[in-house]
């Protein structure tokens, strides 16, 4: 008597990043994307599958507009400083620790989104940017995770929404 191994299919996957939390679920139609921060609902954005393309594809990238963030956000500390060696601090002594206060409040968190991390990237056909999936570096050994079985899961889920709405067989 031999004895296999059933595992669950993978089709929810949730994850942290920069404080907030990313909800990635898909079933045989469509894969929606849930944001939430503090356990507030930021918004949910729904694709349907037959759109997406099948390439997923890991990245090594980290938030392109952090940085610009980040070297704006210079601008409040510099105001801050010429505020309070300034004569105005005597009259609005509030003024700088104000600005100091705004710098932080840019710079934190822009700093943990400047570093890049490893993405699992889901585009459509066209090649825009669906939904991006915080992961681990890709493991050369072959080892499973449960992103990569989500993304195994998510590809062949892809593939029979295509087939089902464009009457695709697979072959070229």
């Amino acid at each position: 008597m031999s004895v296999t191994k059933l595992e669950r299919p993978v089709r929810r996957i949730e994850f942290d990043h920069a404080g907030r939390t990313t909800i990635v679920e898909f079933d045989d139609r469509q894969i929606s994307v849930r944001n939430k921060k503090w356990h507030i609902e930021l918004g949910t954005s729904t694709r349907l599958l037959h759109h997406l393309s099948t390439t997923i594809s890991h990245e090594f990238a980290h938030d392109s507009d952090a940085g610009n963030r980040i070297r704006s956000s210079w601008l409040w500390l510099t105001g801050a400083v010429v505020i309070y060696f300034s004569e105005y601090n005597a009259s609005i002594p509030l003024l700088a620790p104000a600005l100091l206060l705004t710098w932080l409040l840019i710079f934190l968190p822009n700093i943990r989104k400047s570093s890049p991390r490893w993405w699992l990237s889901v585009n459509d056909d066209f090649g825009m940017l669906v939904v991006r999936i915080l992961t681990n570096r890709p493991d050369s050994n072959g080892h499973s995770s449960k992103h990569e079985a989500f993304v195994n899961q998510l590809r062949k889920a892809i593939e029979l929404a295509k087939q089902k709405e464009y009457g695709l067989t697979g072959q070229a």
